[in-house]
C-alpha cells in the first residue's frame, strides 16, 4: 500500500480480531520506527523486530482488555483506568490467561505501552489530554567497562509495581547432565550442543542463533590460544561475535541484526566439538533440505551461514525453538529454568571457582570477611565475567555475590551494595 517499511511490522486487529485497527497500527507503525515520540533533532533510531513484537502483544493486551471491559479509550484515565484497574487486574490475576498474578516487569511493560498509546492518541488530537503522574527517581547506570555506577536522576511513572528480586536458582552439576541428556533425547544433538554453548559461553539466545559456521575459523591453526601454559582441558580460545550482539545495530545478514562487536572465550574443547559438528552431523542435516527445495532456492538454503540446523528441517535453529527445547524437558532442573539462567550459571560458577581459592583466607578474617568477599567478587566480575556478558548491572551484580557468599557461608554487610560503587582506591584500605 506504498508503505514499504512498515512491511514487516506487526499488525492488530480491533473488536475481537474483526477490524483492521487503524489507530493501534499507525501508533505501531511511528513507534517502531521511531517517528514518535518526537526527538530532538529528527527521528529516534527505529526499535528492534524482537522488540516490535513484544510493544505489539503488549497493545493488543491493553485493547482486548478495553474491549472487554467497554472502556472508551477517549476518555479513561490513568488513575482509576490504567493504574486503578488495569495494572491492578493484572497483578492480582483477574486479567490472566492463567488466572495468576502476572509479573510486576510484565504488567509494567504492558502499562508503559497502554501510557504511550494514550498519550500519541491526545498528541494526534484523537482523545483529551492523557496525564500521568511522574516522579523523580535515582537510578544506577551500569557501565560495559565497569562493575560499579552512576547515579542518575529520572523521572518514573508513579505507581509501577515494583519488582522484587528472587535470589538466584541455579542447578546442581547432577541436574545439568541429567537436563542436557534429556534435551539430546527429545530434541536431537544439535539442539543440545546449542544449549551448552551458552552454558559454557554465557551468549545470549540472540547471539546463538545468530552463530556463523565461521565465528570459529575453520582450521585450528587460526585459533587463538589465551592460556596456551594452562591444561589442555582448562585453555580458552578468543571469538569474535557481532551477530545479535545488545546494543547499537549497524546492518542485518541473514535475518539477524549486526551489533558492536565483542570479544568472548570460548573452551579450546567445546570449539573442537562445535568444528566436529560442522563437519559431520551439520552436512547429514543439509541433505535433508534436497526433499524439499529445489534449484536456486535450495542452493541458497545450502549456503546458510548459520551454524546450527533444525535435523529435522535443515533450516536454521530459530530464536522461540531454543526456549521451547530447553524448557520443554522431563528432566527440567526447576521450573524458570531458562536460557538467560544459562548465562547467570556460567557467571556464577565463573565467581565460584575463583572465590573457592581464596576461602580459607577470607574465613580467617572473620568479621570483615563480608567485605573482603566484595572486594575480591566485585574485581572477579569487572576483569573476567563483564566483558564476557556484554552486560551487568548493579544488580545483577548484587544477587552473584550474595549467591556466591551464601555457597562460601559468609555473611555480607547489610550495606554491601554501597561497597560495589566504589572505586579501587577507595578500598584500598579495606
Amino acid at each position: 500500500m506504498g508503505y514499504p517499511h512498515a512491511a514487516d511490522l506487526p499488525v492488530i486487529m480491533g473488536d475481537g480480531g474483526t477490524r483492521f485497527d487503524a489507530d493501534a497500527n499507525e501508533f505501531l507503525y511511528e513507534r517502531c520506527l521511531g517517528y514518535w515520540p518526537p526527538a530532538v533533532g529528527g527521528q529516534q533510531p527505529p526499535v528492534t523486530p524482537r522488540s516490535q513484537q513484544t510493544y505489539a502483544h503488549a497493545l493488543a493486551d491493553f485493547l482486548s482488555y478495553a474491549w472487554t471491559r467497554n472502556l472508551d479509550l477517549k476518555t479513561i484515565d490513568y488513575v482509576r483506568h490504567i493504574y486503578g484497574r488495569y495494572q491492578s487486574e493484572m497483578l492480582s490475576g483477574t486479567w490472566s490467561v492463567t488466572e495468576a498474578a502476572l509479573s510486576p516487569s510484565t504488567v509494567n511493560a504492558r502499562v508503559d505501552r497502554a501510557c504511550e498509546y494514550l498519550a500519541w492518541l491526545a498528541d494526534k488530537g484523537r482523545r483529551q489530554r492523557f496525564l500521568v503522574p511522574t516522579e523523580e527517581r535515582d537510578i544506577h547506570v551500569g557501565s560495559a567497562r565497569s562493575t560499579g555506577s552512576a547515579t542518575r536522576t529520572v523521572r518514573a511513572r508513579k505507581g509501577r509495581a515494583r519488582r522484587r528480586r528472587k535470589d538466584l536458582q541455579l542447578p546442581t552439576d547432577q541436574q545439568l547432565g541429567l537436563w542436557l541428556s534429556d534435551v539430546e533425547r527429545r530434541h536431537g544433538p544439535a539442539m543440545a550442543l546449542a544449549c551448552e554453548l551458552v552454558l559454557q559461553t554465557a551468549i545470549r539466545k540472540a547471539e546463538l542463533i545468530g552463530w556463523r559456521i565461521d565465528t570459529i575459523p575453520p582450521r585450528e591453526a587460526d585459533w587463538v590460544i589465551v592460556n596456551p601454559t594452562a591444561l589442555p582441558e582448562d585453555q580458552n580460545i578468543v571469538v569474535t561475535i557481532r551477530y545479535g550482539t545488545k546494543g547499537g545495530k549497524f546492518g542485518e545478514s541473514d535475518g539477524d541484526k549486526i551489533g558492536p562487536e565483542r570479544e568472548i572465550l570460548v573452551p579450546l574443547t567445546l570449539a573442537r566439538r562445535l568444528r566436529d559438528y560442522h563437519d559431520k552431523a551439520r552436512r547429514r542435516s543439509l541433505l535433508v533440505l534436497k526433499s524439499a527445495f529445489k534449484g536456486a532456492e535450495l542452493a541458497r538454503r545450502m549456503s546458510d551461514p548459520h551454524l546450527f540446523l533444525d535435523e529435522r528441517t535443515g533450516l536454521p535453529i530459530g530464536y522461540d525453538r531454543v526456549t521451547n527445547c530447553w524448557r520443554n524437558v522431563d528432566a527440567l532442573p526447576f521450573k524458570g529454568w531458562s536460557p538467560h539462567g544459562g548465562r547467570h550459571w556460567w557467571a556464577c560458577m565463573k565467581l565460584w571457582r575463583e572465590l573457592k581459592l581464596n576461602e580459607a583466607d577470607l574465613k580467617a578474617r572473620g568479621d570483615g570477611a563480608g567485605r573482603s568477599l566484595i572486594v575480591m567478587a566485585t574485581d572477579i566480575i569487572r576483569m573476567e565475567i563483564k566483558d564476557q556478558l556484554g552486560h551487568l548491572d548493579l544488580a545483577t551484580t548484587q544477587r552473584y555475590i550474595r549467591w556466591v557468599a551464601r555457597q562460601l557461608s559468609v555473611a555480607l554487610p547489610t550495606s554491601y551494595a554501597d561497597y560495589l560503587d566504589s572505586t579501587p582506591a577507595s578500598r584500598a584500605g579495606d
